[in-house]
């Protein structure tokens, strides 16, 4: 997923952006966060690390006019990679991530952030 956040002063510009995005990609905003601070878009529900990284790649091409916006506004925005505890049992190392320098080179220029989130089995 990617999150969009921002000071609550800033919310109703940000939520503009996010309807915009469906314009170009239906239903790809889905709202506000509950938190009130911003908003998440789902970029692949694949269980594999390719089709994640083809993901990122996609929505940042497709969406650079929005991320732009969005970091005109200050937004941090940031890409969260979750590595639940199934994904985890399936390798016999702690873990690799490998980020190709295409894709490090669309997000920084898109001046987004990548986290990777494990959670226990």
């Amino acid at each position: 997923m990617i999150r969009f956040t921002v000071p609550s002063v800033q919310l109703p510009s940000l939520l503009a952006i996010g309807e915009a995005m469906n314009e170009l990609e239906p239903d790809v905003y889905e709202g506000p966060r509950p938190r009130g601070d911003g908003f998440v878009c789902d970029l692949s529900r694949s269980d594999v690390w390719s089709d994640h990284l083809a993901a990122m790649k996609r929505f940042l091409e497709r969406h650079q006019r929005a991320l732009a916006d969005a970091a005109g506004l200050g937004a941090s925005l940031t890409i969260d990679v979750a590595v639940d505890g199934d994904d985890q049992a399936r390798v016999k190392y702690l873990l690799a991530i490998h980020v190709p320098v295409e894709l490090v080179t669309a997000l920084a220029a898109a001046r987004v952030a990548l986290e990777v989130s494990l959670y226990r089995g």
